[in-house]
C-alpha cells in the first residue's frame, strides 16, 4: 500500500500518520518512495517533518 502525507500549511510541520486512519494494523515497514530510502519498522504510527506545501510518499508493508 502507498500512503501520502500532505502538509497544506504555509509553514513546515511535524505530521503523524496513525495506522488505523490508513486501514493498517500491526508493525509496518516503511519506505520513502521519493528518496528511495527504507525508514525502518514502526508500530501504530509514523511521524515526520514535512516542509510547507510538501508531501511524504510512503510504501507500507506488514512487518509481522
Amino acid at each position: 500500500m502507498a500512503v501520502g502525507i500532505f502538509n497544506t500549511a504555509e509553514i513546515g510541520r511535524s505530521c503523524t500518520m496513525h495506522w488505523v486512519d490508513a486501514g493498517l494494523t500491526g508493525k509496518q515497514a516503511l519506505r520513502d518512495l521519493w528518496r528511495q530510502k527504507d525508514l525502518g519498522t514502526f508500530e501504530d504510527s509514523f511521524t515526520t517533518d514535512i516542509p510547507r506545501h510538501g508531501v511524504c510518499l510512503l510504501r507500507c508493508r506488514s512487518a509481522q
